[in-house]
This record gives C-alpha cells, sequence and structure tokens, in this order.
C-alpha cells in the first residue's frame, strides 16, 4: 500500500511549526516510510516544558467541571 506522505508540522505554542532537522518514521515490519516529522531542539523542548507548567498552574485553578468541559471540547 503506498501513502500519501507529506512532511509533518509539530505544535508549539499554540503555532504549527516546521523544522530543519526531521526524523523518518518508518514500519517496524517492513520499514516502508510512515511519515517525516520534525525534530524538536533543546529549545523547543525547554518551551513546550514551561509551557506545560503554566497550563498545568492555570488548569488546577479551574473547577472540576470546568476542566471537563475543556476536555470534552477538545475530544470531539
Amino acid at each position: 500500500m503506498k501513502l500519501d506522505l507529506k512532511r509533518q508540522k509539530m505544535y508549539v505554542a499554540g503555532e504549527w511549526v516546521e523544522r530543519e532537522q526531521v526524523l523518518e518514521v518508518r514500519n517496524p515490519e517492513d520499514d516502508d516510510l510512515i511519515a517525516v516529522v520534525p525534530r524538536a531542539s533543546r529549545n523547543d523542548m525547554a518551551d513546550a516544558i514551561e509551557l506545560a507548567k503554566k497550563g498545568a498552574k492555570e488548569s488546577a485553578a479551574l473547577p472540576v467541571y470546568k476542566r471537563m468541559e475543556m476536555l470534552n471540547k477538545a475530544a470531539d
């Protein structure tokens, strides 16, 4: 089966971004190329960790029902 592959982007700080360095994702059974994805830099990782910490604090301040609404909306 031939897949229509396109270069994937990564979601960072509310934006879809591309990076020059990429990783090939391959099917372990037959080594077929599945996708080409961006390789995150150390700065990308540090930014993601800081944003996750900030988001966790903001989320923890919300009532449970509000967090459930957000998760249900994201799931749809």
